[in-house]
């Protein structure tokens, strides 16, 4: 039996549409070949940009990794942020705690204590735990306990804060380094290159945020003029304390 026309039609149909899927799929193929860089031999800046942005249209595991990339570059600008800020706003910090230079001292170390024990911790939890998750709640105490800082007005407030504040420090900055190392395998050395200018960046901008909400010089000065006078003050009062014995002393030695 003859085949129908209107099944025949059908088929030649479907074998029609077949043949133009075949048609742009080797169209597709041949432009994305056109389109791909010939970048053998080639290690300038402009061919390693065509490459990325090569990348970046075709392989969408490769924007994954620049996306995260970019967050892992945000914890780093906090990095060189959260250092720099130490140093502008020693004073104000002794002068919110009422300590002195050697008190003041101990704030910093605790500092670096924490950060010890944050490296340490990190070291423990990388790779055992969701990652993103360890660095993404580092970065929000870290946030929190630097709001925190201006109003611990007792030396012990301070201490604590400052050691928190190290904890949660080491912990996104050693696993961060760590997690672009992982990523970008043998390109690292470049992506780490990145993370290094971006702590840069952010320790040249956080003294220049801080400088307004500082201490000023007036102030400063007063704080000298203060402490002077007391200095002065205790120096007179010891002055007259040693002079009234050494007269006791004479007075005494004439009467016998």
């Amino acid at each position: 039996m003859e085949a129908r026309p209107d099944v025949k039609n059908r088929k030649d149909n479907i074998n029609k549409e077949l043949e133009l899927i075949e048609v742009e799929k080797d169209t597709t193929k041949q432009q994305d070949e056109s389109e791909t860089p010939d970048l053998q031999g080639d290690s300038s800046c402009l061919a390693s940009f065509k490459e990325i942005r090569y990348k970046l249209k075709t392989d969408h595991r490769y924007q994954e990794l620049i996306i995260y990339s970019i967050c892992l570059y945000i914890g780093k600008f906090m990095q060189g942020w959260c250092q720099s800020l130490f140093g502008p706003s020693y004073i104000d910090i002794r002068m919110i705690s009422g300590t002195d230079l050697a008190q003041g001292s101990w704030i910093l170390t605790s500092r670096f204590i924490g950060s010890t024990i944050g490296s340490t911790i990190q070291g423990a939890l990388y790779g055992r735990f969701n990652n993103k998750l360890t660095f993404g709640s580092s970065l929000c105490g870290n946030c929190i306990v630097l709001a925190l800082i201006p109003w611990c007005a007792l030396f012990e407030a301070m201490i604590c804060a400052h050691v928190l504040l190290g904890i949660v420090h080491g912990i996104y900055v050693s696993g961060i380094s760590v997690d672009v190392i992982e990523l970008w395998g043998k390109d690292s050395r470049v992506a780490f290159l990145g993370c290094q200018l971006l702590i840069t960046l952010g320790s040249a901008l956080s003294p220049l945020a801080a400088s307004p909400f500082l201490i000023g010089q007036e102030a400063l000065d007063l704080l000298n003029v203060s402490s002077l006078t007391t200095i002065q003050t205790v120096e007179n009062v010891t002055h007259n304390t040693i002079e009234d014995i050494q007269s006791k002393k004479r007075h005494i030695q004439i009467h016998h």
